[in-house]
């Protein structure tokens, strides 16, 4: 649990990254968009998919199988074989092709140029390494426990 809520502040800080670099860089979008004021370099959506492609990625790449999977989807030591050699490689593979298809389609649909995509993914993928690696690393485990520990004992609880 507390895992996935470590995700999700990656993918808002990531947001917010990304938000505050437009407005340093102020490079305009693509001639034509009149759609939206904010400026376009980096993409914002290809920053945030990136990082959730690049968080997975790594999850499955560094991290363990968390044994109640075995025990609610799969029996017995064979099934957990075709855990680790189909479905852990499945979640990497789907993510960089969904992460894929939308920074396509933020050029497709002429809302971005490919530098302002490319700025994105790079953005995310820089972002979400380094996220990972403060996670993997314990450092933001023990920040994330201890902000825990101001919370309600019935939260604590869910999240322990």
């Amino acid at each position: 649990m507390l895992g996935s809520a470590y995700f999700g502040a990656g993918a808002l800080l990531c947001v917010g990254l990304a938000k505050a670099l437009k407005l340093v860089l102020r490079e305009s979008r693509p001639v034509g968009t009149t759609y939206k004021v904010t400026y376009g370099m980096p993409s914002t959506h290809s920053a945030t998919i990136s990082y959730y492609a690049t968080f997975i990625t790594l999850s499955c790449a560094y991290l363990p199988i968390h044994p109640l999977f075995f025990h609610t989807w799969f029996d017995g030591p064979i099934n957990s074989t075709i855990v680790r050699w189909f479905v852990w490689p499945t979640a990497p593979l789907v993510a960089t092709v969904v992460a894929s298809t939308v920074c396509a389609s933020r050029i497709n649909l002429g809302h971005h140029t490919i530098k302002q995509v490319m700025g994105g993914v790079c953005v995310g993928v820089s972002f979400g390494a380094l996220w990972f690696s403060w996670w993997k690393m314990g450092g933001a485990q023990t920040i994330a426990w201890w902000a825990v520990s101001f919370l309600p004992d019935f939260i604590q609880g869910l999240i322990r």
